[in-house]
């Protein structure tokens, strides 16, 4: 790699092909980012670049991680989630130290995510890491509200809070775990000309 820092070192970049490494070579940018910067947030409109720490830390908190902040150090890789659904990241991503950064333009990050298999399945298993805390998160409060507040002959229909989070069946699975994340939500139902077949959990 022609940028020395770069963690070519960490997963998932220990398992990319020759291309992708030519790829990120060509289009990476390196930036440094003073303590109290904010590189991402959720009023940035949608996520214009990937962030990939060469050093320093980054404190992520938001919608996303619930009440959780993400401590980020070298090799993390940010907002993935909120590139991928071409969509706002729904944490805000605030420089601890100083930071040197690597950032890919979103469309590159696109490219990459199309021609590399490798980064596709980092990418495949993080936002379905993403999904199943959302899902967590959900069912402990899901839980912790029904032991305070149900009685077990309520009617379901006081139990439903919004419109079911629905996909179609020839959607991909990639598309319907963007869309339980964008929703978080662990299920979604699957439809088929409009009449529900199944749910994906």
């Amino acid at each position: 790699m022609r940028l020395p820092g770069f963690p070519v070192d960490v997963a998932p970049f220990t398992r990319f092909e020759p291309e992708a490494l030519a790829l990120l070579d060509a289009h990476l940018q390196r930036e440094t980012f003073a303590a109290g910067a904010v590189l991402v947030s959720p009023s940035q409109g949608d996520a214009s670049r990937l962030f990939v720490l060469g050093a320093g830390r980054v404190r992520g908190r938001g919608g996303a991680t619930g009440d959780a902040d993400l401590d980020l150090g070298r090799g993390a890789l940010f907002p993935v989630g909120a590139l991928s659904g071409r969509r706002p990241s729904a944490n805000t991503y605030v420089a601890e130290t100083e930071v040197e950064a690597f950032t890919l333009p979103a469309e590159q990050f696109h490219r990459l995510l199309e021609t590399s298999p490798a980064f596709s399945s980092y990418c495949g298993s993080y936002l379905a890491r993403l999904v199943s805390e959302s899902r967590r998160q959900a069912q402990a409060r899901s839980a912790e509200q029904a032991s305070d507040e149900l009685a077990l002959d309520l009617p379901l229909s006081q139990l439903v809070k919004r419109a079911p989070v629905v996909v179609d069946e020839t959607d991909s699975i990639l598309r319907a775990v963007e869309v339980m994340h964008a929703h978080k939500t662990g299920s979604v139902v699957i439809t088929a000309r409009g009449a529900p077949v199944g749910i994906l959990t």
